[in-house]
């Protein structure tokens, strides 16, 4: 054979160097991995986003199929408001008990509505979802964030559903699960349009900053307006 037509050896490597794999396939979420088992899919995924969000994140899937992503936001939301709405019922029979036995008068919510609630949590998710991707992304783009389309976003909400299973908690379990939804789509949103944690973390919060402040705002209007009747 023509030494022409060899191929180069290899680099020499220093005794003691590490050897340095060859790239392979980024490893995909266990959710969106084609034929994996429902069950087992579900729990490595949930086990992924709670100990190693910023992984999972990267493992998933930026486009393509939207049913997976979507579903497991269900599931996750169903699971927590489904806890939810059982400790609102314990409590509630709780707290009427006490307030009964102090001689108070006292009426609570049916248990017809929490069963209600339950029921409709798959809608109740659906439309959320909608709505907070919807908001994020615009904001996102408004600040020069948004490097991928809408499903880029949508994607990350839907896994910040994990949060959700904070409502097993009971008391503190939403406002845990609060924190915990922030952290994540913060994450989710960075990484899936390759932005700053700082463009996510304005995306994320800015909405809610602007209605709380618009709150205020109508709450101090109307009481300057009662206020005003009042002295008249």
């Amino acid at each position: 054979m023509n030494d022409a037509t060899m191929p180069p050896p290899p680099p020499p490597v220093e005794p003691g160097a590490p050897m340095t794999p060859p790239p392979g396939p980024t490893a995909r979420l266990p959710w969106e991995e084609p034929g994996r088992p429902f069950v087992e899919a579900l729990f490595e995924t949930v086990k992924l986003f709670v100990t190693r969000p910023s992984e999972a994140y990267a493992r998933m899937a930026v486009e393509g199929d939207l049913i997976r992503p979507v579903l497991y936001a269900i599931i996750l939301g169903w699971v927590g408001v489904f806890f939810a709405q059982v400790f609102n019922i314990a409590m509630g029979g709780f707290q009427m008990g006490m307030m009964r036995r102090w001689g108070m008068n006292a009426s609570a919510v049916s248990p017809m509505v929490n069963i209600a609630i339950i029921v409709a949590a798959p809608l109740l998710v659906i439309i959320g979802l909608a709505i907070q991707t919807v908001v994020f992304h615009l904001v996102l783009m408004l600040i020069g964030g948004a490097t991928r389309g809408f499903d880029a976003t949508l994607r990350a909400c839907c896994y910040a559903g994990t949060a959700q299973l904070a409502g097993i908690v009971p008391v503190c379990g939403g406002l845990v699960g609060l924190v915990w939804a922030i952290v994540l789509l913060v994450i989710g949103i960075a990484t899936a349009h390759r932005t700053t944690q700082g463009k996510a973390a304005v995306a994320v919060l800015l909405p809610g900053v602007l209605c709380c402040g618009c709150v205020v705002v109508l709450a101090i209007v109307f009481g300057a307006t009662l206020a005003g009747l009042a002295n008249r």
